[in-house]
């Protein structure tokens, strides 16, 4: 069987969540009929350079390529001026989905719920609190980190709950901190994160500020999982990788097989609760 050849762009090889999604993607490639190029900007933080670094291979000899941007814009540059002859899927997906209208050959795959990850973290953490929720987000920017927090902003309105304003931070541990550092004077009786390392370091602040309250984050990664164990972290909300990966793939073989892009997301939201 020939494999078909797709390159995946990535950022951030920092999180725990992204390093265990590459070794699904290097374990599940050939199980589906692909290999693969694995493409990393030099500055993992950098949308423009992200953005330089997928212009450079979108004239390269795919079959497809596999997205996730660094922002719901950084790409659209490059996306827009291609005349690249595969699909580019964008899995989140991540991209402004009003700006990439009419993009030919860009399939937007729905890997998961981000508004119902918000949600579901803030169910759990609020439990018998009476608020008010604070917010800790990922840059402003990124479309997984707005929907996340609006999700949790929902689930606190409609218990009733006051929500503090948001601290958008970078999605680090230590960008966790600085925002903790800035809420725990306001006296928030829980804290939803948008992602789990930012979880972390909002824990760490709290611990170091004798602040005994409910912090909830996203993504699974393993050590907010120990953290849930030992009692520190209250809830973490996220996918499997593996099933992640093995459904994207599927995916991508369908449509290129026969032109259908599958509707709904690609794999469920799991929560885990100390």
């Amino acid at each position: 069987m020939k494999l078909r050849k797709i390159a995946i762009l990535f950022c951030d090889q920092d999180n725990p969540f992204w390093l265990e999604t590459i070794r699904m993607y290097r374990e599940s490639l050939p199980v589906h009929g692909f290999y693969g190029d694995f493409l990393f900007p030099e500055d993992p933080r950098d949308g423009l350079c992200q953005a330089e670094l997928m212009g450079r291979y979108l004239s390269a000899d795919y079959d497809g390529m596999i997205i996730n941007p660094l922002t719901a814009e950084n790409l659209l540059p490059p996306l827009e001026s291609s005349s690249r002859k595969f699909p580019v899927f964008d899995v989140g997906p991540k991209c402004d989905q009003e700006m990439v209208a009419g993009i030919s050959g860009y399939i937007p795959l729905q890997a998961a719920d981000f508004e119902e990850q918000g949600r579901m973290c803030t169910e759990a953490i609020l439990g018998n609190c009476d608020g008010p929720l604070g917010c800790i987000g990922g840059p402003i920017d990124t479309r997984q980190g707005r929907m996340r927090i609006e999700g949790a902003v929902k689930a606190a309105r409609q218990r009733g709950l006051t929500v503090l304003d948001v601290e958008w931070s970078d999605f680090t541990r230590e960008g966790g901190r600085r925002a903790m550092e800035k809420l725990i004077p306001l006296k928030p009786g829980a804290i939803f994160c948008a992602n789990d390392l930012m979880a972390l370091g909002a824990i760490e602040t709290a611990a170091e500020k004798g602040v005994e309250i409910p912090i909830g984050g996203v993504d699974l990664i393993p050590e907010a999982l120990s953290a849930i164990e030992e009692g520190s972290l209250t809830a973490s909300v996220g996918l499997d990788p593996a099933e992640l990966v093995d459904e994207i793939l599927k995916s991508i073989g369908l449509f290129m097989r026969d032109k259908l892009v599958p509707t709904g997301t690609l794999a469920n939201n799991i929560l885990k609760t100390r």
